[in-house]
């Protein structure tokens, strides 16, 4: 398992004191003002620590944060699209059967009958639910709903197998 955790992304600038839009994967976005130092990761490999001087909600659902050393527009603008990740440490303890969804990253996917459906490539939430990114033998992505109880059946964490209903002509 990772030390550090996906937990969301630096969006554009805001305003022209160094204050950047912060898209958050929490359940509660304000959430994310909870962990004060933030690793970021860029596409390019590049990754930077980085403590949070203050954040606030933005909107009905929006946060805004001002990064230490982050300064103007300028700076600000540099981070846009950069992945927040926390550490795992500072997350809340778990439960004995419960994770995160990104330790389910390179599961093995089955549909009910045993057929393969394809790999865990990474999630995403929308509105409604968690959506898993799965890459299937070919190396194509499907896009599958990932809601307990309903379309994900079972998760055994120890042979790293999740059994899920959906259509296998879908």
């Amino acid at each position: 398992m990772s030390d550090w955790l996906p937990f969301g992304v630096i969006g554009r600038a805001y305003g022209i004191k160094g204050w950047v839009h912060v898209h958050s994967s929490a359940v509660d976005p304000l959430d994310i003002l909870s962990y004060k130092e933030w690793q970021l990761r860029w596409p390019t490999g590049d990754t930077q620590v980085v403590t949070i001087a203050a954040g606030r909600a933005h909107g009905s659902d929006g946060v805004v944060v001002h990064l230490k050393g982050c300064d103007d527009r300028d700076a600000a603008r540099l981070l846009t699209g950069a992945e927040i990740w926390i550490a795992r440490e500072a997350l809340p303890q778990l439960d004995e059967d419960d994770f995160y969804l990104s330790d389910l990253v390179g599961f093995e996917v089955v549909y009910e009958s045993g057929a393969a459906l394809g790999k865990v490539k990474s999630f995403f939430s929308n509105s409604a639910h968690d959506i898993v990114v799965l890459t299937k033998a070919d190396g194509t992505d499907k896009l599958v709903p990932f809601v307990m109880d309903d379309t994900v059946l079972s998760i055994d964490v120890d042979s790293q197998k999740i059994i899920m209903d959906w259509p296998e002509d879908a």
